[in-house]
């Protein structure tokens, strides 16, 4: 399996591949690289913590983590991660799309349960600790998943199509999903706004990109929009622009051999002092030291 730290945000690319739509992704966060940003995706993602402790984030609310609590996001949720000071956090995440479980015929199964959780019209569980109801049932169907996956047996898509209609079955079964339909708040409101002014970020965060733009774009005041996204992300939205600049300028130093200079003008910085800064400051080592560290160790 890959091994990396997750850095996509609102994600555009197949998870695996169109026949089977699934990836697993071993995550280790430190104070290094201490953050999985903001972002969100069509899949659902379920991860297993297997050691550390730290916040998840899930649609703008917090969730403390740690050792061996299983969380389920649902498709389109916007999420991110963080350790706590002087933890690492590693975990699998497991990243698939529900429609590969949905039949061709529309049976019952497809109907009564797939298909409401794709169109977001239930509620589901968040986190799951230890001393949680039925923890060790549904973290041994996610175990199966990653060993199958793993191991990759000649019917290996066949076992994890089965764990996951058995992960199903346990939520369902034991109450963890609610037929209840979401209703649109102003909580949701919020999350879609966030997530607007975030895409944008995305798309022209290599450009000069002037806090009013953003705040233009929710019909928001400057002043209104710097503490809107702060109150609903935790942190402000030049650190997120910077975040977004740093993580894109990670894979330029390690899959390119532009200068430093270079990297900081094709990433947004303007200033190359500030980014030299910025990256230190975040990485806790200059953007060349970075690129010797780890491309001498691929």
């Amino acid at each position: 399996m890959e091994n990396f730290n997750r850095s996509f945000f609102k994600e555009q690319g197949i998870h695996g591949d169109l026949l089977f739509p699934m990836k697993i992704y071993p995550t280790h966060l430190d104070k290094n690289s201490p953050t999985m940003c903001l972002h969100w995706h069509d899949e659902m993602e379920l991860i297993h913590v297997h050691s550390g402790s730290g916040n998840l984030s899930i649609n703008l609310k917090n969730y403390p983590i740690k050792t061996g609590d299983l969380i389920i996001i649902p498709p389109q949720c916007i999420h991110s991660g963080k350790t706590h000071i002087s933890s690492c956090l590693d975990y699998d995440a497991i990243v698939f799309h529900l429609d590969m479980l949905r039949s061709a015929a529309m049976d019952s199964v497809t109907m009564d349960f797939i298909t409401p959780l794709i169109g977001g019209e239930l509620t589901l569980p968040i986190v799951l600790h230890e001393d949680s109801l039925h923890y060790a049932s549904i973290r041994h169907t996610l175990i199966s998943i990653v060993e199958s996956y793993q191991i990759r047996s000649p019917v290996y898509q066949l076992e994890i199509k089965a764990s996951l209609f058995q992960l199903f079955a346990l939520l369902y079964g034991h109450g963890f999903i609610q037929k209840v339909p979401v209703t649109e708040n102003i909580h949701t409101v919020r999350i879609e706004k966030i997530k607007i002014a975030i895409q944008y970020i995305l798309e022209h965060y290599n450009e000069d990109l002037p806090i009013q733009t953003l705040a233009n774009l929710l019909q928001y005041s400057e002043y209104h929009f710097i503490r809107f996204f702060k109150e609903q992300t935790g942190f402000t939205c030049i650190h997120y622009i910077n975040t977004v600049r740093l993580q894109n300028a990670c894979e330029l130093l390690l899959s390119t051999s532009l200068s430093v200079t270079e990297i900081a003008l094709e990433v947004g910085f303007q200033n190359i002092s500030y980014f030299i800064r910025t990256f230190k400051a975040k990485y806790n080592c200059t953007p060349n030291a970075y690129r010797k560290k780890y491309v001498s160790s691929t």
